[in-house]
């Protein structure tokens, strides 16, 4: 070896053994600065599904990635304060208390809208805390109108709300009439098809009107419940509409 190619090699070596510690230096500090950031385990011990679920929506990610400690752990489940509530309490899908359960012959996570608007709206029109997302889903499974495959049946909305203390009434997909229930302390559930909130099939609680639009909680997203919805946005995705209150007499 010449003493020009030794020389390179001693460069060589010295540039390494600087660059190992300020990669290490890096990462270091990466995980000071994001220390909430979360960390996806390896993919084999999540389903698929759930993998599919965190590509699609960010918001879910650290409800996919706990899976693998979470899925079969005892979550209490206390709604006392959502169901006093002086506004329409948001409640998510995919929040670990609820999400990694069955339902509709997948994870609540990912099939379980409907008796997540459902919950929202029993917590807010009759101040019931046992009406979880879960015990929804399990009313709805006991009553036939959990679908494998498709979800929850239309007919949860429109013939199987009574025992949750709610009434339900079906609307046309006018603007002025599910403004005046709205208006009038009801609240309107309603069933989209593909477009901004999802690619099949999906439901929403709509919650007030205002002048800047529609205000609704969807039970997959946050971003979306604090947006405004005009109308005309909504209404051509909108297969479906049933106003809800609460149950005041035997005939509701």
């Amino acid at each position: 070896m010449t003493r020009a190619e030794a020389a390179v090699r001693r460069r060589a070596r010295r540039r390494s053994r600087l660059w190992v510690p300020a990669l290490l230096a890096a990462v270091l500090a990466a995980a000071w600065l994001w220390p909430d950031a979360p960390q996806q385990p390896p993919a084999g011990h999540i389903p698929q599904q759930l993998l599919d679920l965190a590509e699609r929506n960010p918001e879910a990610r650290t409800f996919v990635y706990d899976y693998p400690e979470q899925h079969d752990a005892c979550h209490a489940i206390d709604l006392t304060a959502e169901a006093s509530s002086e506004t329409v309490p948001l409640l998510l899908q995919w929040d670990e208390r609820w999400g990694y359960g069955r339902y509709a012959g997948d994870f609540f996570a990912l099939t379980g809208c409907g008796p997540t608007c459902l919950s929202m709206a029993a917590l807010y029109l009759t101040g019931d805390d046992r009406w979880s997302p879960a015990a929804v889903g399990q009313y709805a499974a006991g009553g036939g109108y959990a679908v494998d495959g498709s979800g929850t049946a239309w007919a949860l909305f429109s013939e199987g709300v009574a025992p949750l203390g709610l009434s339900s009434r079906e609307l046309p997909l006018d603007g002025g009439t599910v403004r005046d229930a709205l208006d009038g302390g009801e609240l309107v559930a309603c069933v989209v098809g593909p477009g901004d909130f999802t690619t099949t099939g999906h439901f929403l609680l709509l919650t007030g009107w205002t002048d800047g639009g529609v205000a609704l909680n969807d039970p997959n997203s946050r971003g979306n419940t604090e947006a405004l919805w005009p109308w005309e946005t909504l209404s051509g995705q909108i297969r479906g509409l049933w106003a809800l209150g609460a149950r005041t007499t035997e005939g509701d």
